[in-house]
């Protein structure tokens, strides 16, 4: 993994990211940004709060590698705290965003279709979703919907059981 040269890299030192993260974790954050390996590590912090900043930082600061897509895709299911599993959601919409990858889409689709999970997540695993398939929305007001929608009427249910087929 190599540091990023462009996007939020590039304007980390003034990004409302960075200054989010430093009020989670606060000089941790430059543990993290000292290098790769020291992020990756605090991907199994026992703190919730470590392990999300290390995901942003990973996802943000550093690229992305095989194993930061392999613990993304772990930790949105199984990570026990709920701010976490959302922040592995939102990473793999981001780095599998417009690439179609039918594993990635599929299991994202299974977490929009099991009605035991928090409907927040769920929108948060549609949004992803969409990310991936490259089908976003049209506009920042139908991003803001899925954002503020009370329940799952919002979900274009044909999407998502054709990726699950």
């Amino acid at each position: 993994m190599a540091k990023r040269s462009g996007g939020l890299a590039s304007r980390w030192d003034r990004s409302v990211m960075k200054k989010k993260c430093q009020e989670l974790v606060g000089s941790v954050l430059e543990t993290m940004t000292a290098s790769e390996k020291n992020a990756e590590e605090y991907l199994t912090n026992p703190d919730p709060n470590c392990r999300k900043v290390a995901c942003a930082v990973l996802l943000f600061f550093w690229k992305p590698n095989d194993s930061f897509k392999r613990w993304c895709e772990t930790a949105c299911t199984s990570d026990p705290e709920p701010a976490v599993r959302k922040s592995a959601l939102v990473a793999l919409g981001i780095i599998y965003s417009g690439t179609k990858d039918q594993r990635i889409a599929k299991a994202l689709a299974s977490i929009v279709r099991d009605n035991s999970k928090d409907v927040r997540f769920r929108l948060v695993a549609y949004r992803s979703l969409r990310r991936v398939m490259d089908t976003p929305f049209l506009g920042v007001e139908q991003e803001l919907e899925i954002l503020d929608a009370p329940d799952l009427e919002i979900i274009d249910w044909a999407l998502v059981d054709n990726v699950i087929k």
